[in-house]
């Protein structure tokens, strides 16, 4: 074990229980979270440093926090939003805080864990030049990819060289970005079993959930609505997630029409999040990792919901990619091969809920093969 040793982080990250309203990214959170958690199984103390400032109007005081025995929390002050001018003083003075806060918090000899994000690329590529640490990168995707820039998947691609190891959430990454051969640790996603909390629904019906973004540009929400519109009266379909107003608008719009077509149960569930979000997803049958099959992010990310749900013991009907059907839990779930609705809720009525699968047992063994080889990479870098 590594006791006393330190793991210094960099990431847009707060916790759950924090009375600031500050930037805080659901799926970073919880990938972010697990791998502090592995570190401090691996006998590590974790000195995370916040990048996350106040998304609301009240001023944000900045504070040190145990958030366990060996994880401290150190969020920074900020001055939270409102006109034009209070945005960019605001702005200015945080990056300005931020800067002064890493000069001191990484040290020559250090290990940096950064949870990679556009906002960060500069700071860190600033950092690099000046300081003598060993960075890894968590890359959960190629943002420039999701929003279709070219010019930002580019400056991703050179800030990505700036590393000396990576976490990533696939194998198809490793081969994009790792030209160097530089050590690297695949994690899916967060590797975290979830101890039954809350039975299934008992009235007869499959209970269906679709948690995750609206993002048209994802298309996954949109696919899981459309889809029940050819389930039968045996099924329910639940959408939570989250989006900006007029996605959240047209999703509704889209719910209320499907409703008044289709003899399937379909059920708007807003934003769940903490015990709330996973007391749900333990009550349905089938998670729904639904996006389109021809986006360019499907080949740099992957989709988190899918570990989340078998975590939770659900079984798992997901668009056939390579990311996902040539990852280690490939052969655990259900595809469908086109966005048609109709391919979709054939997937899903093709499920034998009675097979013997046991979703958490294999997210154990996924866990603990990414600890030891989280811990092999860290010893290499010391």
């Amino acid at each position: 074990m590594r006791y006393g040793k330190k793991i210094k982080c960099l990431a847009y990250f707060d916790a759950q229980d924090s009375t600031d309203n500050r930037m805080n990214c659901l799926a970073a959170f919880t990938k972010s979270s697990y791998v502090f958690d592995c570190f401090q199984q691996l006998g590590y103390e974790v000195d995370v440093l916040s990048a996350s400032y106040a998304v609301g109007k009240r001023w944000a005081k900045g504070t040190t926090r145990k958030l366990s025995n060996k994880l401290t929390l150190r969020t920074l002050s900020s001055l939270g939003r409102g006109n034009r001018i209070k945005n960019i003083i605001g702005r200015i003075l945080f990056a300005a805080t931020l800067v002064f806060h890493l000069l001191f918090f990484v040290h020559k000899g250090d290990v940096l864990w950064v949870y990679h994000s556009l906002g960060l690329v500069g700071y860190v590529k600033f950092l690099k030049k000046i300081k003598n640490f060993k960075l890894i990168l968590e890359v959960e995707e190629i943002y420039g990819d999701v929003t279709g820039c070219e010019k930002t998947s580019v400056r991703e691609l050179e800030f990505f060289k700036c590393a000396d190891a990576y976490v990533f959430c696939n194998r198809m990454l490793d081969k994009l970005i790792n030209l160097e051969g530089k050590p690297v640790v695949v994690a899916h996603g967060a590797y975290k079993v979830q101890e039954p909390v809350s039975k299934s629904y008992d009235d007869g019906r499959i209970h269906i959930v679709y948690a995750g973004t609206f993002d048209p540009r994802k298309g996954g929400a949109m696919t899981a609505i459309n889809a029940a519109e050819f389930l039968d009266e045996n099924y329910h379909v639940h959408i939570l997630g989250f989006g900006n107003e007029n996605d959240t608008r047209g999703l509704l719009a889209q719910i209320d029409r499907i409703s008044k077509i289709s003899a399937c149960k379909l059920t708007y569930e807003g934003c769940l999040t903490g015990e709330e979000y996973i007391s749900f997803l333990q009550s349905c049958h089938v998670g729904l990792s639904t996006q389109v099959i021809d986006g360019a992010f499907n080949n740099t990310s992957f989709p988190s919901k899918v570990l989340v749900y078998m975590a939770n013991g659900l079984r798992v009907v997901s668009v056939r990619i390579p990311v996902i059907e040539q990852s280690d839990i490939g052969s655990d779930l259900y595809y469908y091969d086109d966005s048609a609705p109709q391919r979709v809720a054939r997937a899903i009525s093709d499920i034998d809920l009675a097979d013997g699968y046991d979703g958490r047992k294999i997210i154990n063994i996924l866990h603990e093969k990414f600890v030891r080889e989280l811990g092999l990479l860290i010893e290499g870098l010391e």
